[in-house]
């Protein structure tokens, strides 16, 4: 006779198991964001090099310390913090572009309509 270990599966109903697959989605969309717009945010902060040169040599100091010291992903928050710094370029700077151009369209589109 063979007993069977209780598995993530068993436990709660399976309920650790939906908890931890929702924990990694949730994780996952966190992380993509940033992988996303962080490049974009350092390609339109173009005019303020010297801010981003700092943040950008940054993570070029971690990515050498990580390299030679053979570091964990636990040691990867610091990096969270720098591309987020990044990502947020793209969110403060365009949230308002996009605004003023829907506001600008939705006008165009009014004057056309009552035209």
């Amino acid at each position: 006779m063979s007993t069977r270990q209780p598995g993530l599966k068993d436990l709660f109903g399976g309920v650790v198991l939906r908890l931890a697959v929702l924990i990694i989605i949730a994780f996952g969309f966190r992380v993509g964001a940033i992988a996303a717009l962080a490049p974009v945010g350092s390609i339109l902060a173009r005019d303020r090099w010297r801010t981003v040169c700092l943040v950008c040599l940054l993570v070029a100091s971690f990515v050498v310390v990580a390299i030679n010291t053979h570091a964990h992903n636990s040691h990867r928050s610091y990096l969270d913090v720098y591309l987020a710094m990044l990502a947020s370029y793209p969110v403060v700077v365009g949230g308002p572009r996009v605004l003023r151009h829907r506001e600008a369209s939705a006008s165009l589109i009014e004057s056309r309509i009552l035209w």
